[in-house]
């Protein structure tokens, strides 16, 4: 079970069927009702306007529904097993209650108020700035539907959004909320009632997310051309964009562009960046913990004393409500709202050539409006300054955390032409002030320091140290960047591919606006790794890089990239290049990871890809491949490593041997396109061949030598009939020497051999299927056949593992060296490569 279905069910249980209860104990607090005195002035004109407008906005859109039954998800009672889209348009659809407004306006504020430390109380999450008010102006002076668009760190946001464009006096807006936080139908019903959309995100997960998505956007859509104001929260999009990492990722739903693109009015949008000093949920994100909620037994600062537990009566839940809630005071510091820049869509519409064009520009122009008003806190730079340099005294601790400000400042004023967000005056915090702001994360555990001056302070919780860390990093990693690179396959190689990648690009400043895309075809794989940042089945512990994005959409994947990468299993390689032609029709390299034989053509995966761009008569692609003796796990450990990148074009190389080389990842550059994937697909056979000779009692180091010298000779001729280059199979070759060595030293092919030994080729199957190890030179070696006959050249060794492993025949290393190879001979008239 996922934490978001864990999380779902316990609130379930734990939250009540309604939230009347909560609303009473709030009521009954100390001081609330003073709040209700400070509130901005009620909208009367807007609340009176809301159900109507609501109810216009809703026949516009069943209107224009689409034909299509939805599957229904969670409770079946009502026997029904699919539904209409109306029954979907009206779960999802939104109205108003003017006095649960009234109501909730007031609760919020104090709940705000109350748990959040303030610049100005009466203007909760303000910065107070003169910029602030000029973008407020214009917000409130817009006559036409406004969009906010925020970043997302906590189930808080909503709540947080909402008070602030309160008291600010810009109202309460729709606003389109995951599921998840309707976990009760009572819940469900008083959100909506708020005029909040529910987003079923797993609908946005199964195989009628067009469908769903064109509801969204027909319904949003209708809202704001009847002049709504929305909050889209990043949260109900696709992806759960949240992540263990707590960087700023790309946070606008699909279906709200097609909602932009397609409205009859022109609509203002406004970027919000939300910022706290304490996320909420910082644990439950980190360790992906549901129990790790908003508050855990480390921010007892809670010190309610036991007795108060203890004293059972009438009251009892009601006095323990306000004891708790009063020990709560400030308890997750500073946080801020900040509006960005306004942006007319009708002025991005006029300038994109498409609608793919205005996606992309609205999108990346938001987020770095978010990057930029993204506010800074001391405490996250100095923990950032920990991580980076080891245990420091608080003075050096508030020099580096000075230095750290000014590569923000920097950063910002290089890539964004903007000032810097910082919370309080740059480079001016006392040694005394930044203890104090340390004293909280302390205080959870996450940071340690000495208990006697002069004090001395480490990150004692790396992975939630890692994660305040990257609160002041103000990167944008955009999915769509001006150059794009998409991995096809989430596979063990393809995943490290693209770890290694991404490290590469998050370490060089030269990459900044590079994107970096894993897609996968499994909905439920991407998920998991959207969601945990780390792959479910390999590499426990390791966790993706912050500028990888993961997606399912075949089609947004590929999209616009520059570079696809594709590592699937050879038996998948053929219908994944159609795909990508299919979806992508623009120029891009395409570099081949995949290794091995298509089973039925014996052709290499390079073959199958010149053969496919022929057949749909493309020019624009460009080929490379790489391989070598690339281990998953020694790259996953930063182990030092040599890889080979063969392609005929030298710009390629040059373009691909920038994005892969690092002092630790060596990159071989060559022009062999074909010898580098014969060398790939054969070393499996000959690995075979070499694990028997390995595995037989009588075999000596001698013998394993002039096998391989044998096997060396055998597939360099057969390189030569396909015009491969003889450097690719020689001595030094990284394609073919070093990545046959590794192979057969420890690969599960040699591993194969050995076992053949033992076992015989019956039980040797049997116990790799029982492992669910794949065998790749196994069906390789009728492949290699194939090519013998083809090119008219005679291959004994393959010959002989035939037998072996086909035949019947005796498992014997001496029969590989009993005869020499006879001539090669012309392939067969007509018959061509």
């Amino acid at each position: 079970m996922s934490p978001s279905r864990v999380v779902h069910f316990l609130l379930r249980r734990l939250v009540s069927s309604s939230l009347e209860p909560f609303f009473r104990r709030i009521e009954a607090a100390p001081g609330y009702a003073a709040h209700a005195a400070v509130l901005s002035p009620f909208d009367e004109a807007a609340a009176d306007g809301n159900p109507h407008m609501l109810d216009a906005a809703y026949r516009e859109a069943e209107a224009a529904l689409p034909d299509a039954l939805f599957p229904r998800l969670g409770d079946r009672r009502s026997g029904e097993e699919t539904l209409t889209a109306r029954d979907v348009l009206a779960d999802t659809a939104c109205r108003y209650d003017r006095g649960l407004h009234l109501r909730s306006r007031i609760a919020s504020a104090y709940i705000s108020r109350h748990i959040f430390t303030h610049i100005n109380a009466a203007r909760p999450f303000s910065e107070g700035t003169e910029r602030e008010a000029s973008r407020i102006e214009e917000i409130a002076g817009f006559d036409g539907p406004v969009l906010y668009l925020p970043s997302y760190h906590s189930h808080l946001d909503s709540l947080v959004i909402a008070v602030y464009l309160d008291a600010v006096g810009l109202g309460l807006p729709c606003s389109a909320i995951g599921d998840l936080l309707m976990p009760t139908p009572g819940v469900e019903d008083t959100l909506k009632r708020l005029m909040c959309i529910k987003i079923t995100k797993e609908l946005l997960w199964s195989d009628m997310r067009e469908e769903y998505e064109e509801i969204l956007a027909g319904y949003t859509g209708a809202l704001l051309n009847r002049g709504a104001s929305l909050v889209v929260h990043a949260e109900a999009s696709r992806y759960t964009t949240r992540s263990m990492d707590g960087t700023l990722r790309a946070t606008i739903p699909r279906w709200i562009l097609r909602a932009l693109a397609s409205s009859t009015r022109d609509v203002l949008v406004v970027p919000l960046s939300v910022s706290y000093l304490r996320v909420p949920e910082d644990r439950s994100l980190v360790y992906r913990s549901p129990l790790m909620g908003v508050l855990t037994p480390r921010d007892r600062g809670l010190a309610v004393p036991l007795r108060e537990y203890l004293r059972f009566g009438r009251d009892y839940t009601d006095r323990l409500f306000q004891i708790l809630l009063e020990s709560l005071a400030g308890v997750f510091g500073r946080a801020y709202v900040v509006p960005g820049e306004p942006i007319r869509v009708s002025e991005f519409l006029s300038d994109a050539e498409d609608h793919r064009a205005f996606d992309q520009k609205i999108a990346r122009r938001v987020m770095e409006d978010i990057a930029v008003n993204k506010r800074i806190f001391p405490v996250h730079v100095a923990v950032r300054a920990l991580l980076r340099d080891g245990p420091q005294r608080t003075p050096e601790l508030a020099e580096r955390v000075r230095r750290e400000r000014d590569r923000i400042d920097e950063f910002r004023r290089r890539y964004y032409h903007r000032p810097p967000g910082l919370d309080g005056a740059p480079g001016r915090e006392s040694p005394s002030s930044l203890e104090a702001g340390l004293d909280p994360l302390v205080q959870r555990k996450i940071v340690g320091k000495t208990p006697w001056p002069p004090r001395r302070y480490w990150v004692r919780d790396v992975r939630l140290g890692r994660f305040y860390a990257n609160q002041a990093d103000v990167r944008v990693y955009a999915a769509k960047a001006r150059f794009n690179i998409t991995m096809v396959n989430a596979g063990a190689f393809g995943y490290t591919l693209v770890t290694h990648l991404g490290r590469h690009l998050e370490e060089h400043p030269r990459f900044v606006d590079y994107g970096l895309i894993l897609y996968d075809a499994r909905k439920r794989l991407v998920e998991d790794i959207s969601e945990s940042r780390s792959h479910p089945d390999f590499f426990e512990g390791s966790i993706l890089p912050r500028v990888v994005h993961v997606e399912t959409d075949l089609a947004a994947a590929v999209r616009d990239a520059n570079v696809v990468i594709i590592a699937t299993p050879s038996h998948h390689f053929r219908t994944a290049v159609r795909d990508v032609l299919q979806e992508h029709d623009g120029p891009f390299i395409l570099l081949i990871a995949t290794k091995g034989f298509e089973a039925d053509t014996a052709l290499l995966p390079v073959e199958v890809a010149w053969e496919e761009t022929e057949r749909l008569g493309r020019r624009n692609v460009r080929f490379a491949v790489l391989s070598g003796a690339n281990l998953a796990s020694e790259i996953m450990e930063e182990q030092l490593t040599v890889t080979q990148i063969a392609a005929e074009d030298t710009d390629v190389l040059d373009t691909l041997a920038g994005l892969f080389e690092t002092p630790l990842f060596l990159v071989d550059t060559g022009t062999d396109v074909t010898g580098v994937q014969l060398a790939a697909a054969m070393k499996n056979v000959y690995a075979i061949a070499y694990g028997i000779a390995d595995g037989a009692k009588e075999s000596s180091v001698n013998f394993t030598a002039a096998l391989v010298t044998r096997i060396s000779e055998e597939v360099g001729r057969l390189g030569r009939a396909m015009e491969a280059q003889d450097e690719t199979f020689g001595s030094t070759g990284q394609a073919w020497m070093a990545d046959f060595l590794a192979t057969a030293q420890g690969g599960r092919n040699s591993q194969f051999g050995r076992s053949l030994t033992r076992t015989g080729v019956a039980g040797a199957l049997a116990q790799f299927r029982r492992a669910k190890k794949n065998v790749e030179g196994y069906q390789a070696v009728r492949a290699a056949l194939v090519l013998s006959d083809r090119y008219g050249v005679d291959l004994p060794i393959v010959r002989v593992l035939a037998d072996i492993l086909f035949d019947g025949g005796e498992v014997d290393p001496v029969r590989f060296l009993e005869r020499k190879p006879i001539p090669d001979r012309p392939p067969p008239d007509g018959d061509t490569a």
